[in-house]
C-alpha cells in the first residue's frame, strides 16, 4: 500500500499539533492519544521513503524525549524538580524582606516633618518613616515609639519629661 508523502507529512504535523495541545489543555487525553496515533502512523508510513534505520533513530529519539518528560513529571511530584529553586530563606537564618525596627520600640525622637498621620522622624539618630495612631503631630515635636507592626513604626506625641 502506497500512501502519498503529502498525507504522511500532514499526519505528522497534525500529530505534533495534537500532542502540543494536550500539553497545554490537559483533559481525558483524546488529543494526546490521537496525536500519538497520528505521529506513529506518519513515522511508520515514512519507511518506504526514508528506510528502516532512519525510522529506528526517530523512534529512539522520541522514546528518549518521552522518558525525560516522564522523569521530570515524576520528580516534580516528589518535590525534586530541577527547575524550581529549593533553597529557603528564613528570618532565623538572617533573611528578611523588611528592615527589623524592633530595636526602636519605646525609644523617643523628634518629628522631622508634620505627621498627618505619616511622616518622617529622627529616632536614635536615624531617619525613620513613621505613622501615628491618627493624631496630627507638628514638626519638631518630641515623639516616642508605641508600637511596631512589620515595617510600620507607630509613634505618639511625648506628653511629659
Amino acid at each position: 500500500m502506497f500512501i502519498p508523502l503529502g498525507l504522511i507529512i500532514a499526519a505528522l504535523i497534525a500529530g505534533c499539533a495534537l500532542l502540543c495541545l494536550e500539553c497545554f489543555i490537559p483533559g481525558i487525553g483524546i488529543a494526546g492519544i490521537s496525536g500519538a496515533a497520528l505521529s506513529i502512523f506518519g513515522i511508520v508510513c515514512l519507511i518506504p521513503y526514508i528506510g528502516w534505520y532512519v525510522v529506528f533513530v526517530i523512534m529512539a529519539i522520541i522514546v528518549m524525549i518521552m522518558l525525560v518528560i516522564y522523569f521530570f513529571a515524576n520528580s516534580a511530584d516528589k518535590g525534586i524538580n530541577p527547575f524550581v529553586l529549593s533553597a529557603k530563606t528564613s528570618k532565623e537564618e538572617g533573611f528578611s524582606a523588611n528592615d527589623d525596627n524592633n530595636d526602636l520600640m519605646n525609644k523617643s525622637g523628634v518629628a522631622i516633618t508634620d505627621l498627618r498621620p505619616s511622616g518622617i522622624a529622627e529616632i536614635d539618630g536615624k531617619r525613620v518613616d513613621v505613622v501615628t495612631d491618627g493624631a496630627f503631630i507638628k514638626k519638631e515635636t518630641k515623639i516616642f515609639v508605641s508600637g511596631i507592626q512589620g515595617r510600620r513604626v507607630i509613634v505618639n506625641e511625648f506628653k511629659g519629661e
